[in-house]
């Protein structure tokens, strides 16, 4: 049984990390692309990429900082309200 359990954990953790590495890889490959709200200045698009991690940072450090975002609850806001999506 506790090989089984241990088994099952291990298998959870690589689909999260494949899951995270293809959501990231999509929203830093496409970068700006992937934006579909109101047109920004180019100043805007800049915050945006920052807001995002994906500013001209190589791949795993951005998407390290990401993870870590994730971890810590620092989900962004939400595009009604703006208020922060972990309140």
């Amino acid at each position: 049984m506790r090989t089984y359990v241990i088994n099952q954990f291990t298998k959870a953790i690589i689909v999260f990390i494949l899951i995270t590495l293809l959501v990231f890889s999509v929203v830093y490959y496409l970068g700006s692309e992937a934006y579909w709200g109101p047109p920004l200045s180019d100043e805007g698009m800049a915050r945006l990429k920052l807001i995002l991690g994906i500013d001209g940072r190589p791949f795993i450090v951005a998407y390290g900082i990401w993870l870590g975002w994730f971890f810590t609850g620092d989900w962004g806001t939400t595009p009604w309200d703006y208020s922060a999506y972990s309140e």
